[in-house]
């Protein structure tokens, strides 16, 4: 869905495609000790947050939409109808939304890990679902005037929704709720923190949110990964005394 004349940032991108496949054997490190510990909601405070954007609405279901999946935000305001799978419950990500130029447009992700299919769970797939018949109904009123009837996510009035927004109104809402003022971005965060305390490994968490490698994984969340060992040895305590 790119523009022709943004062919030479297609080939720029074809570049950094063949380094990163050149360099996939350079093993990545970083001293723990200088890891930068990340902002993110724990369990209780995302079935919070889960409780307050359980209406419908637009923003509510990219919220959740976020905390199932661990998209990042400009994949999944990039989301076209096309990319959802709802008979095998998968959701393709190969755009992201970008800004250049005055305007909002689909380019391709930084990285070729970052293309990727991931599932979709009941939930997620229901939240969809919901939402593609409340957009068809506004299709219907707009008529030819709908500017991008393939997007997922868009404005009540069909332009491609905006990202700052959507941080501004999420922290609105959790500091409204006693929650931490995070970003968007820790939804990302909130997820992979679900998945390592519900035992998947770095490798399945890595390819899931379309991480380079599972070092880049491992080093980005060293300290909720130090928290879950810790918990796995009382757990074992607990069933051994």
């Amino acid at each position: 869905m790119l523009c022709e004349d943004r062919s030479a940032f297609a080939d720029f991108k074809t570049i950094i495609a063949i380094l990163f496949q050149k360099c996939a054997g350079v093993v990545y490190k970083k001293d723990p000790s200088k890891a930068k510990k990340i902002k993110y909601l724990d369990k209780e405070q995302c079935q919070k947050l889960m409780s307050v954007t359980s209406e419908y609405s637009t923003f509510n279901t990219i919220i959740q939409f976020l905390l199932f999946t661990g998209l990042r935000i400009g994949e999944c305001l990039a989301l076209r109808w096309c990319d959802i799978d709802f008979e095998h419950n998968t959701v393709t990500i190969c755009h992201t939304l970008s800004f250049a130029d005055d305007k909002w447009f689909l380019s391709v992700p930084k990285t070729e890990t970052s293309f990727r299919t991931i599932r979709l769970s009941t939930y997620s797939k229901e939240l969809l679902l919901r939402h593609k018949r409340e957009q068809d109904r506004l299709k219907e009123t707009v008529g030819d005037a709908w500017v991008h009837p393939d997007i997922v996510f868009t404005s009540a009035i069909s332009n491609y929704y905006c990202q700052s927004f959507t941080n501004k109104q999420l922290k609105k809402i959790l500091v409204d709720n006693d929650l931490p003022a995070l970003s968007v971005h820790a939804l990302r965060h909130s997820n992979a923190s679900l998945m390592i305390n519900n035992g998947f490994d770095v490798k399945a968490i890595s390819e899931h949110l379309g991480h380079c490698n599972t070092a880049i994984t491992s080093d980005i969340y060293t300290h909720i990964f130090k928290e879950y060992k810790a918990k796995m040895a009382e757990s074992i305590e607990k069933d051994l005394i």
